[in-house]
């Protein structure tokens, strides 16, 4: 998670895989990584019942979600 919506900007944190996050809103601003586009995505979440805000490439968030008898399955990219 950075503080601004740009690879040079400052790391903020670094969130665990299915950390849940709730989505504020999705920026104009994008950035190509491996050769895949992707918008970043302002973002909040909450630490230690601390909510926590910042922006991820949304490359790295999840697309979608399967929710099996006793897995989830998320769904993005490789």
């Amino acid at each position: 998670m950075r503080e601004e919506p740009s690879l040079k900007s400052k790391t903020i944190r670094k969130l665990p895989i299915v950390t849940p996050i709730i989505v504020i809103s999705v920026t104009s601003e994008s950035s190509i990584v491996n050769n895949y586009e992707e918008k970043w995505v302002e973002i909040s979440y909450k630490i230690n019942g601390k909510k926590e805000k910042g922006y991820v490439w949304g490359g790295l968030l999840a697309k979608t979600f399967v929710k099996l008898p006793e897995d989830i399955v998320l769904v993005g990219i490789t």
